[in-house]
């Protein structure tokens, strides 16, 4: 870890490990959560921006074309924004207004910055990103991921899907 403002502590995340976990979680929501996902999506765009506003982006499963790509890392990008706005929230289901094109899917870590993914259903989104995140070591049950999923109640698909990795 390098710490160029010797003031602000900087954290950086291994966001190769993050994708890798994630990407897991997400082709274990496609596997054992069919009725979760009625659109059959396959993948999606996860982001970390850090909190000097670098970002990093990739794609986890599969997406079908490039366009769809821009598309959604601009919503990923705009989950990010809600909790920049919010920045008290842990999650951007907080701050979700489906009108107005606010989504879940964005979670706040602090002092990492802030992650989101977009491309499955929201709710998964979510939870398979608190997946990743929990695989990682870069969140701690109590009380943030109990807090969080209970903010989207969304508990119960997470732990579908975490079921599913450890199978």
């Amino acid at each position: 870890m390098r710490n160029i403002d010797k003031k602000r502590p900087v954290l950086e995340i291994d966001f190769i490990a993050l994708r890798n976990a994630v990407e897991l979680a997400v082709a274990a929501f496609i596997k054992n959560c069919p009725d979760a996902n009625p659109n059959h999506k396959t993948g999606g765009v996860i982001l970390h921006r850090c909190n000097r506003g670098v970002e990093q982006h990739t794609t986890v499963g599969t997406l079908s074309m490039q366009s769809v790509y821009e598309d959604l890392l601009t919503t990923a990008r705009r989950k990010i924004e809600q909790l920049q706005i919010h920045f008290t929230h842990m999650t951007s289901y907080q701050s979700r207004d489906p009108e107005k094109g606010l989504w879940g899917g964005g979670l706040n870590l602090f002092c990492n910055g802030q992650v989101a993914l977009s491309g499955l259903p929201e709710q998964a989104d979510e939870a398979c990103l608190m997946c990743g995140l929990v695989q990682c070591d870069l969140v701690i049950i109590e009380p943030f991921v109990t807090k969080a999923l209970k903010i989207s109640d969304n508990t119960a698909l997470y732990k579908r899907i975490c079921k599913g990795i450890c199978k």
